[in-house]
């Protein structure tokens, strides 16, 4: 079984902007395990653990969900945190732009995968970029303070492929592969 997740990958700008996001951030909170950038991503669908034949069955689900879409121009503009400020959890930076679309396609990859024999998402779609997760509940009132006033100038980019990770979890943090690669804009035969 391998460990597998959809997501958008990030231009390495973007992550190099949330990595000093993060360094911002971290130099005034403990208890923070903070994500390294270079891991940062915006995620469609956690799948989990998955027979390893079913990989080119999971692409062309990606390929069939994401057929015809152009690219996304986004921006992150926001920082917040699950389930919310008072007691965070997970630290977030949240995009803005046509998250609307952005959903009918997690909608159409949901109802790839299903088809697959993939259980269904229990979780709502909810697009965020992870930048860290709280260890040290007792840190949490200088968090919220520090995310509620941080400023950062919009970050636009642009969304131009969705990629199937595998994740394999070491002591050091995780490990991404790419499995699959899916291009925005581009044409597909037969689905």
């Amino acid at each position: 079984m391998i460990r597998l997740f959809i997501a958008f990958s990030l231009p390495n700008e973007i992550r190099n902007e949330l990595g000093s996001i993060i360094e911002a951030l971290r130099s005034e909170n403990d208890g923070i395990k903070w994500v390294r950038p270079e891991n940062i991503h915006l995620t469609l669908r956690f799948i989990g653990d998955t027979k390893q034949e079913l990989i080119k069955d999971i692409s062309n689900c990606i390929d069939a969900s994401i057929q015809n879409e152009q690219n996304f121009d986004m921006s992150l503009d926001r920082l917040g945190a699950f389930p919310n400020l008072n007691r965070p959890r997970t630290i977030w930076a949240a995009p803005s732009g046509d998250i609307d679309r952005m959903r009918r396609i997690v909608e159409r990859l949901e109802k790839n995968l299903q088809s697959l024999g993939i259980e269904e998402e229990r979780k709502n779609f909810k697009p965020h970029l992870t930048l860290g997760r709280v260890r040290n509940p007792a840190s949490n009132q200088r968090l919220t303070n520090n995310i509620e006033t941080f400023k950062h100038r919009p970050l636009p980019f642009t969304l131009d492929n969705v990629i199937l990770y595998q994740s394999t979890l070491t002591p050091k943090g995780p490990i991404y592969k790419k499995r699959h690669i899916a291009k925005l804009g581009v044409e597909r035969m037969g689905g």
